[in-house]
């Protein structure tokens, strides 16, 4: 997209911000593990959402709806996962 890759992400208040290991999800309730990871997977999914928008290339959109399959079919087996476990 015209920028060197990075390991990073665009924080709260609109800096960039290099990975970090705290941001990972270390939490040993498995309800409650599942249930942050499909947070993850939705807020992923509004964030490329928010990417299409201003993406002028038609290829990087596919890539990016191809993205969002993937991230709404993972919500599908952590709920069913965690339906399972109720």
């Amino acid at each position: 997209l015209g920028l060197n890759p990075s390991y990073t992400y665009i924080n709260k208040y609109n800096n960039e911000t290099y990975f970090q290991t705290d941001l990972i999800n270390y939490e040993t309730n498995i309800l409650k593990f599942l249930k942050e990871n499909i947070k993850g997977e939705e807020k992923a999914i509004k964030e490329y959402q928010e990417i299409i928008k201003y993406a002028d290339d038609e290829i990087i959109t596919d890539i990016l709806n191809r993205i969002i399959l993937d991230e709404e079919h993972h919500i599908k087996i952590f709920k069913s996962i965690l339906n399972n476990l109720i």
